[in-house]
Protein backbone atom coordinates (compact mmCIF):
# COMPACT_ATOMS: atom_id res chain seq x y z
CA UNK A 1 0.00 0.00 0.00
CA UNK A 2 1.31 3.12 -1.14
CA UNK A 3 2.19 5.59 1.71
CA UNK A 4 0.27 8.80 1.79
CA UNK A 5 1.06 12.13 3.95
CA UNK A 6 -2.35 13.48 5.81
CA UNK A 7 -3.38 16.91 5.27
CA UNK A 8 -3.24 17.74 8.96
CA UNK A 9 0.78 16.71 8.87
CA UNK A 10 1.61 19.22 5.94
CA UNK A 11 -0.21 21.70 7.74
CA UNK A 12 1.43 20.96 10.98
CA UNK A 13 4.94 20.13 10.30
CA UNK A 14 5.66 20.88 6.48
CA UNK A 15 7.74 23.72 6.19
CA UNK A 16 6.25 25.18 9.15
CA UNK A 17 8.13 28.70 9.87
CA UNK A 18 9.17 29.77 13.32
CA UNK A 19 7.40 33.19 12.63
CA UNK A 20 7.40 34.96 9.64
CA UNK A 21 9.74 34.40 6.53
CA UNK A 22 11.81 36.79 5.30
CA UNK A 23 11.16 37.36 1.42
CA UNK A 24 11.76 39.86 -1.18
CA UNK A 25 8.00 41.92 -2.03
CA UNK A 26 5.93 40.20 -4.35
CA UNK A 27 4.90 42.91 -7.18
CA UNK A 28 2.42 44.73 -7.01
CA UNK A 29 -1.12 44.80 -8.81
CA UNK A 30 -0.91 41.73 -9.07
CA UNK A 31 1.81 41.08 -11.82
CA UNK A 32 3.04 37.31 -12.02
CA UNK A 33 6.03 36.44 -9.60
CA UNK A 34 8.49 34.85 -11.37
CA UNK A 35 12.16 34.84 -12.42
CA UNK A 36 14.05 38.07 -13.17
CA UNK A 37 14.59 38.15 -17.41
CA UNK A 38 18.27 39.38 -16.61
CA UNK A 39 21.19 37.33 -17.33
CA UNK A 40 24.54 37.72 -15.31
CA UNK A 41 26.41 38.39 -18.59
CA UNK A 42 24.33 41.64 -19.15
CA UNK A 43 24.35 42.73 -15.49
CA UNK A 44 27.62 42.03 -13.56
CA UNK A 45 25.37 42.67 -10.22
CA UNK A 46 23.22 39.57 -11.18
CA UNK A 47 24.73 36.60 -9.23
CA UNK A 48 23.97 33.21 -11.53
CA UNK A 49 22.88 29.88 -9.29
CA UNK A 50 25.42 27.60 -9.51
CA UNK A 51 24.43 23.79 -10.18
CA UNK A 52 24.37 21.56 -7.76
CA UNK A 53 23.83 23.94 -5.11
CA UNK A 54 20.27 24.88 -3.04
CA UNK A 55 18.68 27.57 -5.20
CA UNK A 56 19.11 31.20 -3.58
CA UNK A 57 16.07 31.83 -1.72
CA UNK A 58 14.34 28.59 -1.15
CA UNK A 59 14.32 26.14 1.87
CA UNK A 60 15.01 22.51 2.34
CA UNK A 61 12.32 21.57 4.89
CA UNK A 62 10.19 18.40 6.02
CA UNK A 63 9.63 15.71 8.16
CA UNK A 64 12.75 13.63 7.23
CA UNK A 65 15.00 16.78 5.17
CA UNK A 66 18.40 14.65 5.53
CA UNK A 67 17.06 12.12 3.51
CA UNK A 68 16.85 14.73 0.69
CA UNK A 69 18.94 16.82 -1.25
CA UNK A 70 17.28 20.08 -3.27
CA UNK A 71 19.47 21.85 -6.02
CA UNK A 72 19.61 23.67 -9.25
CA UNK A 73 19.93 21.34 -12.00
CA UNK A 74 21.25 23.08 -15.42
CA UNK A 75 20.96 19.08 -17.41
CA UNK A 76 17.14 18.77 -17.23
CA UNK A 77 15.04 22.25 -18.00
CA UNK A 78 11.53 22.78 -18.75
CA UNK A 79 12.88 27.07 -19.87
CA UNK A 80 15.67 28.65 -19.43
CA UNK A 81 19.21 27.85 -18.10
CA UNK A 82 17.92 25.80 -14.48
CA UNK A 83 15.07 24.25 -13.18
CA UNK A 84 15.39 22.92 -9.27
CA UNK A 85 15.60 19.36 -8.25
CA UNK A 86 14.32 17.43 -5.29
CA UNK A 87 15.56 13.73 -4.81
CA UNK A 88 15.55 11.63 -2.26
CA UNK A 89 19.50 10.51 -1.37
CA UNK A 90 18.32 7.10 0.73
CA UNK A 91 16.20 4.24 -0.73
CA UNK A 92 13.86 4.98 1.92
CA UNK A 93 13.23 7.98 3.22
CA UNK A 94 11.27 7.67 6.48
CA UNK A 95 9.18 10.96 6.01
CA UNK A 96 8.78 13.56 3.01
CA UNK A 97 11.03 16.51 2.11
CA UNK A 98 10.01 19.87 0.60
CA UNK A 99 12.10 22.89 -1.05
CA UNK A 100 10.08 26.07 -0.35
CA UNK A 101 10.16 29.54 0.35
CA UNK A 102 7.45 32.09 2.15
CA UNK A 103 6.56 35.83 1.57
CA UNK A 104 4.15 38.27 3.06
CA UNK A 105 0.77 38.24 2.04
CA UNK A 106 0.38 42.09 2.35
CA UNK A 107 -0.12 42.92 -1.85
CA UNK A 108 -2.33 39.53 -2.41
CA UNK A 109 -4.93 39.45 0.87
CA UNK A 110 -8.54 39.55 -0.11
CA UNK A 111 -7.28 38.56 -3.54
CA UNK A 112 -7.40 34.93 -5.28
CA UNK A 113 -4.12 33.44 -6.47
CA UNK A 114 -2.87 31.10 -8.40
CA UNK A 115 0.71 28.72 -8.81
CA UNK A 116 1.59 27.67 -11.87
CA UNK A 117 4.76 26.05 -13.29
CA UNK A 118 6.28 22.44 -15.03
CA UNK A 119 7.05 19.76 -13.10
CA UNK A 120 8.59 16.42 -14.19
CA UNK A 121 9.23 13.09 -12.16
CA UNK A 122 11.60 10.00 -12.38
CA UNK A 123 11.13 7.01 -10.03
CA UNK A 124 8.24 8.30 -7.48
CA UNK A 125 7.57 5.52 -5.80
CA UNK A 126 5.09 7.27 -3.40
CA UNK A 127 3.77 10.25 -4.22
CA UNK A 128 5.24 14.03 -5.51
CA UNK A 129 3.27 17.70 -5.62
CA UNK A 130 3.54 21.02 -6.30
CA UNK A 131 2.31 22.73 -2.83
CA UNK A 132 1.31 26.09 -1.84
CA UNK A 133 -0.64 27.65 1.25
CA UNK A 134 -1.96 30.81 3.10
CA UNK A 135 -0.83 30.99 6.52
CA UNK A 136 -2.71 33.31 9.51
CA UNK A 137 -0.98 34.42 12.32
CA UNK A 138 1.23 31.88 11.73
CA UNK A 139 -0.99 28.66 11.34
CA UNK A 140 -2.27 27.39 8.06
CA UNK A 141 -5.65 28.21 6.67
CA UNK A 142 -5.70 27.00 3.51
CA UNK A 143 -3.15 24.21 1.52
CA UNK A 144 -3.15 22.58 -2.09
CA UNK A 145 -0.22 19.85 -2.05
CA UNK A 146 -1.89 17.74 -4.75
CA UNK A 147 -2.41 14.50 -3.25
CA UNK A 148 -5.65 14.31 -4.61
CA UNK A 149 -4.03 14.13 -8.11
CA UNK A 150 -0.12 13.17 -7.06
CA UNK A 151 3.09 12.86 -9.48
CA UNK A 152 4.06 9.27 -9.21
CA UNK A 153 6.45 6.76 -10.77
CA UNK A 154 7.44 8.97 -14.31
CA UNK A 155 5.85 11.67 -15.64
CA UNK A 156 7.68 13.66 -18.43
CA UNK A 157 7.11 17.63 -18.00
CA UNK A 158 3.76 18.93 -17.72
CA UNK A 159 1.81 22.02 -16.20
CA UNK A 160 0.07 22.25 -13.08
CA UNK A 161 -1.61 24.95 -11.07
CA UNK A 162 -2.49 25.35 -7.69
CA UNK A 163 -5.82 28.30 -6.78
CA UNK A 164 -6.34 29.42 -3.50
CA UNK A 165 -7.53 32.35 -1.80
CA UNK A 166 -5.94 34.99 0.57
CA UNK A 167 -7.55 36.17 3.16
CA UNK A 168 -7.69 39.49 4.09
CA UNK A 169 -6.22 38.63 7.86
CA UNK A 170 -3.57 36.32 6.06
CA UNK A 171 0.37 36.85 6.69
CA UNK A 172 2.48 34.88 4.54
CA UNK A 173 1.91 32.60 2.20
CA UNK A 174 4.18 29.31 1.28
CA UNK A 175 4.47 27.46 -2.12
CA UNK A 176 7.37 24.97 -3.22
CA UNK A 177 7.73 21.29 -4.12
CA UNK A 178 7.83 18.23 -1.48
CA UNK A 179 8.28 14.62 -2.28
CA UNK A 180 7.20 11.68 -0.10
CA UNK A 181 9.88 8.48 -0.82
CA UNK A 182 12.50 7.29 -2.85
CA UNK A 183 12.44 9.38 -6.47
CA UNK A 184 13.25 12.50 -7.90
CA UNK A 185 11.17 15.96 -9.05
CA UNK A 186 12.10 18.52 -11.11
CA UNK A 187 10.68 22.10 -11.03
CA UNK A 188 10.32 25.22 -13.67
CA UNK A 189 8.76 27.84 -15.20
CA UNK A 190 7.19 29.24 -11.92
CA UNK A 191 4.43 32.37 -11.76
CA UNK A 192 2.10 33.27 -9.47
CA UNK A 193 -0.39 35.66 -10.46
CA UNK A 194 -3.78 36.94 -9.64
CA UNK A 195 -7.04 35.72 -10.91
CA UNK A 196 -10.42 36.73 -10.80
CA UNK A 197 -13.33 34.64 -9.12
CA UNK A 198 -14.16 32.36 -12.30
CA UNK A 199 -11.24 30.41 -11.79
CA UNK A 200 -12.14 27.87 -9.03
CA UNK A 201 -9.68 26.68 -6.05
CA UNK A 202 -8.06 23.71 -5.58
CA UNK A 203 -7.92 24.01 -2.06
CA UNK A 204 -8.55 20.84 0.19
CA UNK A 205 -11.51 21.01 1.76
CA UNK A 206 -12.95 23.50 -0.68
CA UNK A 207 -16.22 23.88 -2.49
CA UNK A 208 -14.95 22.37 -5.43
CA UNK A 209 -12.80 19.72 -3.28
CA UNK A 210 -15.13 19.17 -0.37
CA UNK A 211 -13.91 16.80 2.52
CA UNK A 212 -15.95 13.59 3.81
CA UNK A 213 -19.10 14.52 5.92
CA UNK A 214 -17.74 11.94 8.68
CA UNK A 215 -13.92 9.96 9.10
CA UNK A 216 -14.16 6.80 7.51
CA UNK A 217 -12.33 3.26 8.51
CA UNK A 218 -11.95 3.63 11.79
CA UNK A 219 -11.00 -0.30 12.11
CA UNK A 220 -9.02 -0.42 9.23
CA UNK A 221 -11.11 -3.41 7.27
CA UNK A 222 -11.08 -1.48 4.26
Amino acid sequence: MKRSMTLLSLLLVACAPEGKHDAEDPPADGAPLEAPAVEAETDPSVVPPKAGELPHGWQLAGMAADEYEATTDADVVHQGRFSARLRATVDKPRAFGTMSQFFEADRYRGSRIRLRGFVKAEGVANWAGMWMRVDEGGEPVVLDNMQRRPLTGDVEWKEVSIVLDVAKQADQIGFGILLDGPGTVWIDGLVLEKVDLTVPTTSLGSKEHPLPEEPANLTFVE
